[in-house]
């Protein structure tokens, strides 16, 4: 055995002079070159492992030769061309596994008559086109059948069902259905009960996805159907497939409400129905879920307040409910979700009233985005004990009053977005310590005073949007202020100074020497100098009066 062993340069041609040798693995190492067409002569060999190589060319017509060969493993390389047909006559094989290549081509109509004892065919990711052969229905031994990423047209044959593998899929190609034609092969599928996966997603499938998938192996773990054209409902019946781990109906044309019978999947782990036009309220018997860690409902038409029991997802870990028409105050559940650790987003919704200061308790999570909803009140000071966020985003919404000066506490924050809000005040100088940000947004909201002086020393800092607000004073030129040519200003009329590529206008000053020392006054300064200049000189002016009358006496 020589895989896994670092191996570098070709595989020698002398190999080949081994007739009786039985296996050869090679798999595993930094091979390049091609493959020597003398392997051919290994007339005993029953396995060839040479896959996750960087082994490049063809895959030589004399591979053709090796009668006896099981295991025919060349995924993972840089193969090109096309598969010689004498390699799809090899009767004995039993593994095919050619994926993850460049090899292009149509498949031998033929196929599955002549290599009966396949069991798992790898074809995935290469450039394969034409139709699936309905042949390898005839292959009935095969238990995973891999065609995805490739280029694969017409539709899927209605026997290909027959095979009952453990695993189809056939991802990201071209395969069509319309109406009820196309769909035949799910039927078949309905007989096979060691199912667990299938997936068909990105591919150019039309019409209402079938009630017979009700009836699929209820040991169907992995049922994908997103990127497609299905439309219709969801069938109901669906809530039969109890052992489903991952469900997803993604980037479809679905109508009508998700159905209570999700509530029967006590496995799921993880749900996309993103994507649709499904409507409606979501079902209280999603709090049935409890194993569920993803949760991706976004872009719908869902509306209605959210479930009390989703407090009962304890794994929940990520949820995406963005981009929908949901109601009512912010959904305190979410705070009650210790796993929470990757996304919650919430944003372009109609969530009303303030943000609770609960939210504290979202210690694990990464990213809070509960942009453009209708949220008010003050922005509460327990934010900061959320010190694993990256991303924290509030803007679109009526928060008012001051910020936090907390918010600075929060040093692992890589993005704060605040942009169109109500805010006032100034910004706090303490969110110049925020050492790790890279985007801080605050445009359009009533800000008042100076750009504190700190932001200089935030060296992370990429981008800044601090326009349309009521901002004055200098902007600073040293630090990160000394390129930014990628933080915007505008609409604050008392901002001046800057680097030059901002164009604002001048700070106007005016300088008199005293002594050796420069003193820059304001306007302001000035007339408050002179005010004060006059009134010494009548208080002057009446001591001296005074004294005159007292020498005269």
């Amino acid at each position: 055995m020589l895989d896994k062993n670092h191996l570098t340069g070709g595989i020698p041609s002398w190999l080949g002079g081994y007739p009786n040798l039985v296996a050869l693995l090679l798999s595993r190492n930094n091979l390049t070159g091609t493959i020597p067409p003398s392997l051919g002569n290994l007339s005993s060999l029953e396995a060839l492992y040479v896959h996750t190589n960087q082994l490049e060319g063809s895959i030589p017509e004399a591979l053709g030769r090796l009668r006896n060969v099981q295991w025919l493993a060349l995924f993972e390389n840089r193969l090109s061309g096309t598969i010689p047909e004498a390699v799809f006559n090899l009767s004995s094989v039993v593994a095919f596994g050619v994926d993850q290549n460049d090899l292009h081509g149509t498949l031998p109509p033929n196929w599955g008559n002549n290599q009966p004892n396949l069991v798992f065919v790898y074809l995935g990711v290469n450039h394969f086109t034409g139709s699936v052969p309905a042949s390898l229905a005839n292959a009935t031994m095969i238990r995973t059948l891999d065609l995805g990423d490739n280029n694969f047209t017409g539709r899927m044959p209605p026997a290909i069902g027959t095979l009952c593998p453990g695993i189809l899929t056939f991802d990201a190609n071209k395969i069509e259905a319309s109406g009820t034609e196309g769909w035949e092969f799910i039927m078949p599928l309905t007989n096979c009960s060691r199912l667990r996966v299938l997936s068909f997603q990105f591919n150019m499938l039309a019409g209402e996805l079938p009630g017979s998938v009700a009836n699929l192996s209820t040991h169907l773990q992995v049922f994908y159907t997103g990127f497609n054209q299905i439309n219709g409902m969801i069938p109901p019946g669906i809530g039969n497939l109890v052992g489903l781990q991952k469900l997803q109906l993604s980037q479809n044309h679905l109508i009508g409400a998700l159905p209570s019978t999700i509530g029967l999947f006590r496995n799921l782990q993880a749900l996309w129905v993103d994507g649709n036009q499904l409507s409606g309220i979501i079902p209280p018997t999603i709090g049935n879920l409890t194993q569920l860690q993803l949760l991706t409902l976004d872009n719908n038409n869902f509306e209605g307040p959210l479930p009390v029991s989703i407090r009962n997802l304890q794994q929940l870990s990520s949820a995406n409910l963005s981009n929908n028409a949901f109601t009512g105050p912010f959904p305190k559940e979410f705070f009650n979700l210790s796993s929470l650790s990757y996304i919650l987003d919430l944003s372009d919704n109609n969530f009303n009233g303030p943000l609770p200061p609960e939210v504290a308790s979202l210690t694990k999570l990464a990213y809070l985005n509960i942009s453009r909803n209708n949220l008010s009140g003050s922005l509460p000071d327990t934010l900061s004990n959320c010190q694993t966020l990256l991303g924290l985003h509030l803007d679109g919404n009526s928060f008012s009053g001051s910020l936090p000066t907390s918010i600075s506490e929060m040093r692992g924050l890589v993005v704060l977005n605040l942009t169109e809000n109500l805010l006032s005040g100034t910004i706090p100088q303490e969110l110049g310590r925020m050492n790790g940000l890279q985007e801080l947004y605050l445009a359009h909201n009533n800000l008042s005073g100076q750009i504190p002086g700190t932001f200089q020393n935030m060296n992370a800092l990429y981008h800044l949007d601090i326009s349309f607000n009521h901002l004055s004073g200098q902007v600073p030129v040293r630090g990160v202020f000394a390129n930014s040519t990628r933080f915007l200003f505008i609409g604050n009329d008392g901002l001046c100074g800057g680097t030059t590529e901002l164009h604002l206008p001048a700070c106007k000053v005016q300088s008199r020497k005293h002594g050796n020392m420069k003193i820059r006054l304001t306007p302001s300064e000035r007339i408050s100098m002179r005010d004060a200049a006059d009134e010494l000189r009548k208080i002057r002016d009446r001591y001296l009066t005074d004294l005159s009358r007292a020498n005269n006496l």
